[in-house]
């Protein structure tokens, strides 16, 4: 009977260590729970912020397509540091050879090994941090300028590059066409001088330093009225209140004053013109009848006034 009580108590003793043992399983178990709940809610937090992230970026995508689509004439690329293609755009990208399907993605390299030399060092400029510009002719005589903008992150280090290129013919065409404008004002024969609707004088040609003895820089600023005599002061408000109303002024017959005093009889012809912003200008064409009243000869005279 007392070896009955014993191996009993022994029973009960080792079943309470294992009871014990099990408690503390189920303790670890309880604990390894939580930290697998808590590991599930982080996890679906990340989750949840990951999708947000992605939706930033394709509604960022969107928006800089959109951007892109929206700015006239122009071709947009992001490259990575590594220079490849991470993102093309523009509304120009057919007609610089570029395809966007073909080409994101991609190094430069493996496209067009020609045209990737040509920009390399452009590229490695922009990625070492250095924002700037350069104009390109292509081999279809269509100019462009390019702008390099190297792009930053949080710690302020360059991890990508926007390259910027715009259509700039029409700039190209309007600039040859000023230039030649500008060539035959110096060159005529005509004193061609500009000036505000408030009767300040803007441009005044060599034609006009001729015939009436200033130079540019003695007229340029100052007001017209400097070589209206005062007794035709009238004439100006008149012939601008006349200009305002849409009519031409032609071969009006007036007089001038010379840097020397002198009275210069004129013919004027004068018109309104407006400039490329819509801003309105006055043209004023006068044929010198004679420097002195007792003297004619075939000088011209045209006053822009702008």
């Amino acid at each position: 009977m007392r070896i009955i009580r014993e191996r009993s108590y022994k029973y009960n003793e080792e079943l309470a260590a294992i009871n014990e043992e099990l408690a503390a399983t189920n303790e670890e178990y309880l604990a390894a729970n939580e930290e697998l709940g808590a590991a599930n809610e982080e996890l679906a937090t990340t989750n949840e912020e990951l999708l947000e992230a992605e939706e930033n970026i394709r509604r960022s995508e969107k928006l800089f397509r959109s951007i892109a689509l929206n700015i006239p004439g122009s071709l947009i690329i992001v490259i990575d540091r590594n220079h490849r293609y991470v993102t093309i755009e523009g509304d120009i990208m057919e007609k610089m050879g570029y395809d966007r399907h073909r080409y994101e993605g991609k190094h430069p390299a493996e496209i067009s090994p020609e045209r990737y030399e040509a920009s390399k060092s452009l590229y490695d400029r922009v990625l070492a941090g250095e924002k700037f510009s350069v104009e390109r002719k292509a081999e279809t005589s269509e100019y462009y300028l390019i702008h390099f903008v190297p792009l930053k992150n949080d710690d302020d280090l360059v991890e990508s590059a926007l390259i910027i290129a715009l259509d700039i013919n029409e700039i190209k065409q309007a600039e040859e066409k000023s230039a030649k404008l500008a060539a035959i004002v110096e060159t005529t024969d005509d004193a061609i001088i500009s000036k505000t609707t408030e009767s300040v004088v803007t441009s005044w040609n060599a034609a006009a330093e001729w015939m009436f003895g200033y130079i540019a820089e003695e007229m340029i600023g100052q007001t017209i009225y400097k070589i209206i005599p005062e007794d035709r002061e009238d004439e100006e408000p008149r012939i601008l209140a006349r200009l305002r109303t849409g009519k031409r002024v032609d071969h009006f017959e007036t007089k001038r004053l010379t840097k020397d005093g002198q009275l210069l009889d004129v013919y004027l012809t004068i018109s309104r013109l407006w400039t490329s912003r819509n801003r309105s200008s006055v043209c004023r064409r006068s044929r010198g009848i004679s420097p002195l009243k007792n003297r004619k000869n075939n000088v011209k005279m045209t006053l822009s006034v702008w």
